[in-house]
């Protein structure tokens, strides 16, 4: 198979896919730069002094984009796409909660609301009715994040007209992780490094699929179809008699 002709080369991940990872690097500039010029515990309070009551409804059903949920919806949207796309999935699962573990246990650094009180400014803080406070060591980096970057980016690659799906499907990575901010649950740094993550390990699953797979695959390659409303007709009128033939006898 030549370079041309496969989805999961490096060229045409970059030459089909631009729009999203030009979206992506932007964000991330921008948030680093933010991360640059601020100290531990900035961004929490940036948001926790403009909650509003909408705000908190938002972020708080929002933060579930990067959760079990959102896996089954991307799931059902990719069964009319590709059975490849489709597997995917549950293994996508299954190596973002494996390595941010891994990586939370390594670091170990403290949740905001924990380190905000070994400070002795949790009395800063305004907590958001129905969000429960993590008081753990496991807040490098964010988990709900990198989930959400791995997910979109690999949905990103698997659909077609990427300018309106690469807008929206970077749009709700980012929403996630601002959420975690808002919610309390995580620092800048959280986010920056499990959305950095998050499209590596996006990328590098969208190629697996290819190594674990042959490309063409008989059957991988197929997808889940709908009865078009033109074939519907099409067996109604087959099964319907016809008045003038039933004439004619």
């Amino acid at each position: 198979m030549n370079i041309e002709s496969n989805p999961a080369s490096w060229k045409n991940i970059w030459r089909d896919n631009r729009m999203y990872f030009i979206a992506f690097i932007i964000f991330w500039l921008i948030a680093f730069g933010i991360y640059l010029g601020i100290t531990q515990g900035d961004d929490i309070l940036f948001f926790n002094r403009r909650r509003t009551a909408l705000g908190d409804t938002f972020f708080r059903y929002g933060t579930h984009m990067g959760e079990e949920i959102a896996y089954i919806f991307v799931g059902v949207i990719l069964i009319f796409y590709s059975y490849r796309n489709l597997i995917m999935i549950p293994i996508i699962g299954v190596v973002v909660t494996a390595v941010s573990a891994l990586l939370k246990e390594i670091f170990r650094h403290p949740r905001p609301f924990r380190w905000f009180q070994e400070n002795g400014m949790d009395g800063l803080l305004q907590t958001i009715e129905g969000v429960t406070i993590n008081m753990g060591s496991n807040s490098f980096p964010s988990g709900h994040t990198m989930s959400a970057f791995t997910l979109y980016t690999f949905l990103a690659l698997c659909l077609p007209r990427k300018k309106i799906n690469s807008v929206i499907l970077i749009a709700l990575p980012i929403m996630v992780g601002v959420s975690r901010i808002y919610l309390i649950k995580h620092f800048l740094e959280d986010v920056l490094v499990g959305a950095l993550v998050g499209v590596i390990l996006g990328v590098l699953l969208y190629k697996l699929q290819y190594v674990l797979f042959k490309y063409p695959h008989p059957w991988m390659d197929g997808h889940l179809k709908l009865i078009r409303r033109t074939k519907v007709k099409e067996i109604i009128e087959e099964v319907q008699p016809d008045p003038d033939r039933e004439k004619s006898h």
